[in-house]
């Protein structure tokens, strides 16, 4: 890694200092938030290399992160007796490079493995090289950059790199296995739904209320051969509305720039987009100017303003957007691995996740009855993780090692981390809307409790005075 950053004349602080404009700036420490002439300088140098070297941060980034047969030494598919070298894994399995609010990652988006059998021993198998004398300068970022070692996220074929990765990402550990046993887990909803807001995918929270009729579908079978930055434009829906809205509210705001983490495959090749540095984001958050406008545009898209009062009926706005996330696997640097994702059609058949991270955003497709519209999937699919760890024998590390012709020190060099399914059923969550049935069932037996109560309550007094009066009078 370290001579990534000399061929480019790039010191490890200005790269770290360059990652604050991922991950809607959260990822510079308080530290250096305080430091202003600190900042005035980073920035000034950061500004230098830029135009020294006519390119963008998107591709800074790329340039100076670790190449996919730098950190990779082995791969092994379950069921084969074959152990894949690096160059082989980075061509065939991981084969995407999406930039992520974690930093450059590599992904296995359009690489597809099916799973017939449960267990670690048919799943994907990674061993990866450690480069803790690489690590980034702490000074500069903040425990949300996550940039110390390797992180691996999975998550649908359809998804996008996201800032999912920060909220479901998984350590791997140097000198250690690292297993990540997984079940399919399928939400359907029906259409129409009958709750105003719902929630937002993965975040495990309510963040905003989007107001949502009803739930779409897209064509997944389609995703393995889009790219994996255009998985935002191409498929809708779901939280990632949400988060494309944040992109235009920074966009149209005061702030006028893109985050490059929401770029699609189009605009990271247009080296004369406004990208968002780390001190234009720090400002913008600071003055909360892209946040308010955030925070307006989805409450405008859950109630809209009619006569001058908000209303409680549906809104189309005018600009709706969509994204999703990916699986990703995330360096010393933030860089993040992603392979496919694990969920196929078929019960007995799982094909293996993405491993990538990160945020994405994207536009919203037209439906029948509102042009556009922040909407739920109606079959959404996600993953659930155990995640277990054992010690990796030294013994089985060299024989790898030599196997593949590297050329490393000592065993605690490397890590190594599989992804399997424990479990090839899938569990199904499914919601329904509130039928008008359901609505007068429900009713009446509320109603029944209520008339039922007041009328026990009316004898019960009665029956209380005839007593105390005897008990007194008599």
């Amino acid at each position: 890694m370290d001579h990534n950053f000399a061929a480019l004349g790039v010191p490890q602080e200005i790269l770290a200092y360059t990652l604050g404009a991922l991950n809607r700036g959260d990822s510079l420490s308080q530290k250096i938030r305080f430091d202003k002439d600190r900042r005035d300088r980073l920035e000034a140098e950061l500004n230098n290399i830029l135009e020294h070297n006519q390119t963008s941060i998107p591709h800074l980034l790329a340039a100076a992160s670790l190449r996919c047969e730098q950190m990779i030494i082995s791969c092994e598919l379950g069921g084969a007796s074959e152990i894949l070298e690096a160059d082989r894994c980075c061509s065939e399995i991981f084969k995407s490079r999406p930039l992520t609010s974690m930093g450059p990652c590599i992904s296995t988006h359009g690489y597809t493995r099916y799973q017939n059998y449960p267990g670690a021993s048919m799943g994907l198998s990674v061993m990866l090289r450690v480069f803790s004398s690489s690590w980034l300068n702490r000074s500069v970022l903040s425990d949300v950059a996550q940039a110390d070692g390797y992180k691996v996220i999975l998550t649908a074929n359809y998804e996008s790199p996201s800032l999912a990765a920060t909220m479901r990402a998984h350590s791997i550990n140097p000198g250690r296995k690292t297993f990540l046993g997984i079940q399919a887990v399928r939400n359907f909803r029906s259409s129409p739904l009958g709750h105003p807001t719902h929630q937002v995918e993965h975040s495990g929270m309510n963040v905003y209320p989007v107001r949502s009729d009803a739930c779409g579908d897209v064509d997944l079978t389609t995703a393995p051969t889009k790219s994996v930055h255009d998985l935002m434009d191409d498929y809708p829906y779901s939280w990632n509305c949400v988060e494309r809205i944040f992109r235009e509210a920074t966009i149209n705001s005061s702030c006028k720039c893109y985050p490059a983490d929401t770029l699609s495959s189009e605009e990271l090749q247009n080296l004369n987009l406004s990208v968002c540095r780390p001190e234009t984001y720090m400002w913008c958050m600071r003055q909360e100017v892209a946040s308010d406008t955030y925070a307006d545009l989805v409450y405008e898209r859950a109630a809209p303003i009619e006569g001058g009062k908000r209303s409680t009926a549906r809104m189309c706005p005018e600009n709706s957007y969509h994204r999703a996330p990916a699986t990703h696997l995330a360096t010393p640097e933030d860089q993040i691995l992603a392979f496919p994702t694990l969920a196929s059609p078929f019960p007995k058949f799982h094909q293996l996740p993405h491993v990538s991270a990160a945020f994405a955003l994207h536009p919203i497709p037209s439906s029948s009855t509102c042009k556009k519209e922040c909407k739920p999937l109606c079959t959404e699919s996600s993953y659930e993780a155990l995640v277990t760890y054992d010690h990796l024998n030294p013994a089985y590390a060299e024989s790898v090692i030599k196997h593949v012709g590297c050329n490393l020190t000592q065993t605690g060099d490397v890590a190594m981390f599989g992804v399997h399914y424990n479990m090839l059923s899938e569990r199904v969550i499914s919601y329904s809307a509130y039928a008008i049935i359901d609505l007068i069932s429900s009713t009446g037996g509320i109603l029944s409790l209520i008339f039922g109560g007041s009328f026990m309550t009316v004898i019960q007094f009665i029956t209380f005075n005839v007593w105390l009066y005897r008990r007194l009078v008599l």
